[in-house]
């Protein structure tokens, strides 16, 4: 078994259309679809769709402090 993950077209009558690698022999085979209708399209420019998040100053914390996993449990684990 093999995941691709390719772009495809689907037309009004429901024929799908898509792209494989050139090392997939021609035949027929067992296809699982997984369809995101939320989207329309792929993106072509992903500069976008990056988040755009808030930064706000945290007061009372040491300017070293760290929140590593030996800090926060110490030597006993949890």
């Amino acid at each position: 078994m093999r995941t691709i993950e390719t772009q495809a077209m689907i037309d009004a009558e429901g024929t799908l259309t898509a792209k494989v690698p050139s090392d997939v022999p021609p035949g027929e085979h067992l296809v699982l679809l997984y369809i995101d209708v939320s989207s329309k399209s792929f993106p072509k420019d992903d500069s976008n769709n990056t988040f755009q998040l808030k930064s706000f100053p945290l007061e009372g914390w040491r300017p070293n402090c760290r929140f590593t996993r030996e800090d926060i449990y110490g030597d006993e684990g949890r």
